[in-house]
């Protein structure tokens, strides 16, 4: 027990990694998806998919600066919860008026607009976690890069799953959950 105890920041903090990973990886699979489902059309489903790399590269640039700025927790909970909210509306929007093309491209580029930002600051927290738990620093990015690497794999095999369980609206709610649990995990994680 008091090895999980000690252990415990990095062990947060990989496992908030590992579910916003897989959270970018279900969104990777069922924004194309569903824009297939709705419109029938793969140009539009590879256009929705390509729209959301304008913000993953323009909001790169300057995430270092932001975490800098802002502070690591304070980004990396925020990005988590503002990209829950942006997957969330998906199901809750479907709901009350139905979505278009055009609400999934913007969502999906809301959602894509904060996932830099969030994995800088969980990378700057790494040090930190390493510390406290114990662990080598080279261990722990070791263990770091793993975990988004293999988290980034699974996401898209859980959004087929979850896509041919639950539909793909609902996967949403699949996609939210994780980035939920991964904002809990990092406002609780001692460092």
């Amino acid at each position: 027990m008091m090895g999980l105890r000690r252990l415990w920041p990095l062990l947060a903090l990989e496992t908030a990694t590992a579910l916003g990973g897989i959270a970018n990886g279900i969104a990777t699979v069922a924004f194309p998806w569903l824009v297939l489902e709705r419109t029938g059309d793969p140009s539009a489903a590879a256009a929705v998919g390509a729209v959301t790399l304008i913000p993953l590269l323009a909001t790169s640039l300057i995430s270092g600066t932001i975490v800098d700025l802002v502070g690591r927790r304070a980004v990396s909970v925020t990005s988590d919860l503002l990209s829950l909210l942006s997957v969330a509306a998906i199901p809750l929007l479907d709901a009350w008026i139905g979505l278009g093309i055009g609400w999934l491209a913007a969502l999906a580029v809301l959602g894509a607009t904060f996932d830099p930002a969030g994995i800088t600051a969980r990378e700057a927290m790494l040090p930190d976690a390493a510390r406290a738990s114990g662990v080598a620093p080279e261990r722990a990015n070791g263990i770091h890069e793993a975990t988004w690497g293999v988290a980034f794999l699974v996401g898209p095999g859980v959004a087929g799953l979850l896509i041919a369980l639950v539909g793909a609206v609902a996967t949403f709610w699949g996609t939210a959950a994780c980035f939920g649990a991964a904002a809990v995990l990092l406002a609780i994680v001692p460092i």
